[in-house]
C-alpha cells in the first residue's frame, strides 16, 4: 500500500548546503550538527541522558502535520503484519497456528474453529487478518454486541461463501 500523494514517511535529511550529505534512516546526525542555525526539528525526542532519539513521523506539508481518522487508520494497516511470518514474538504459537493453517490447505477443509482472547490491543483482530490471508480466504468482521438476536447470527453464517472466514469481535 503507498502513502496518498504528498504523504510519507520521513525517516532522513537532506542538508542543501551539503549536498554530498544525505542523513537516512540508519544515520541522522544531531539537529546541531546537521542545521547549526535553526532550532532542533521536532522529530528528534531529546533523552535525559542529553542524546537525541530521531522518530518516524507522517509529513504532509498541507496538514502540518495533523492526520484525520482515516489516514491514522491507513498508517496503522500498514504497519500491522501481513503474513504470519511478519508477527514478532510468539514462536510457538506461530508455529502451531502455521501447521493448523497448512494442514487445513492441504486437506482443501477450512480449519477447524479458534478463540482468540485477551485485552484489547494484542493483535487479536490482526491475526485473524492474517489467518484469511494466509488461506487465501475472504473475511467477513462482525462484532458480537451487533449480533441482538439468534436471527442476526442464523443470517450471517447463512450468507458466508464456502471457505470464509468469520472474525466475531468482542464477545
Amino acid at each position: 500500500m503507498t502513502p496518498p500523494p504528498g504523504r510519507g514517511v520521513e525517516v532522513g535529511a537532506y542538508d542543501e548546503r551539503r549536498p554530498d550529505a544525505t542523513y537516512g534512516a540508519d544515520h541522522r546526525p544531531e539537529p546541531d550538527q546537521a542545521y547549526p542555525d535553526r532550532e532542533p526539528d521536532p522529530a528528534y525526542q531529546h533523552n535525559d541522558d542529553g542524546s537525541y532519539d530521531a522518530t518516524a513521523r507522517v509529513v504532509d506539508p498541507t496538514l502540518d502535520g495533523r492526520l484525520d481518522a482515516d489516514d491514522e487508520r491507513r498508517v496503522e494497516a500498514a504497519l500491522r503484519p501481513k503474513r504470519l511470518a511478519e508477527i514478532a514474538g510468539q514462536t510457538r504459537v506461530r508455529e502451531q497456528l502455521g501447521l493448523v493453517l497448512e494442514a487445513a490447505k492441504r486437506r482443501g477443509t477450512p480449519p477447524d474453529h479458534m478463540l482468540l482472547s485477551g485485552p484489547p490491543g494484542l493483535g487479536k483482530t490482526t491475526l485473524a487478518m492474517i489467518v484469511a490471508a494466509e488461506l487465501e480466504a475472504p473475511i467477513r468482521v462482525t462484532s458480537g454486541p451487533a449480533i441482538q438476536h439468534a436471527g442476526d447470527l442464523a443470517s450471517i453464517l447463512s450468507s458466508l461463501i464456502e471457505g470464509e472466514v468469520l472474525f466475531l469481535d468482542e464477545i
